[in-house]
């Protein structure tokens, strides 16, 4: 790239320049809260009025330090030669063709989210179902255990019964043998 020199001492920079470091100066006392923090921020938005002022009655110049032209040779082609080589019905109709499918898959996500919704609620009762047989096994296996003992002590007492009849039979059987 060419650059242009400039020689001379561009004075609506200055005054930028000025105006920028007076106003954060000022802001700087302000946010401290230095003394004079007011005045000195009063004459910083002066400054920046002024700048602003001035500013207004900056001209532009057509001479740019660069070539921009070779930088972007699109700059100085014909702009609407360009856009007619555009086919803007096919971007649009890909652009469609995209919505539709980003629609389709938003839905079928949405089914799936309802499916999987029901299939939980499913499983949430099945699981409570389940909870609740194994309460009541729980429930009769306490007494089957219950029973089962009632029913060993109630062995227990009819074997000492039949022991103690058997015996005595064997000693009827003793005495009469002995007679």
């Amino acid at each position: 790239m060419q650059e242009v020199k400039k020689t001379q001492f561009d004075y609506i920079n200055f005054v930028y320049g000025v105006g920028a470091a007076v106003i954060l100066i000022a802001a700087m006392f302000k946010f401290l809260g230095w003394e004079y923090a007011n005045e000195i921020f009063i004459i910083g938005l002066t400054t920046e009025a002024m700048v602003f002022l001035v500013s207004a009655f900056q001209w532009n110049s057509n001479e740019s330090g660069y070539k921009w032209e070779k930088v972007f040779p699109a700059l100085t082609s014909d702009v609407d030669n360009e856009m007619g080589k555009i086919d803007f019905t096919k971007s649009v109709q890909d652009y469609y063709e995209s919505t539709v499918k980003i629609v389709d898959s938003v839905q079928k996500l949405d089914k799936a989210m309802k499916t999987m919704a029901s299939t939980s609620e499913t499983l949430s009762v099945s699981a409570k179902s389940i909870s609740d047989r194994m309460d009541r096994m729980e429930k009769t296996s306490s007494q089957y255990e219950q029973e089962f003992s009632e029913m060993k002590s109630r062995l227990g007492l009819i074997n000492e019964f039949y022991e103690g009849l058997s015996k005595v039979v064997e000693e009827k059987d003793k005495k009469e043998k002995g007679k």
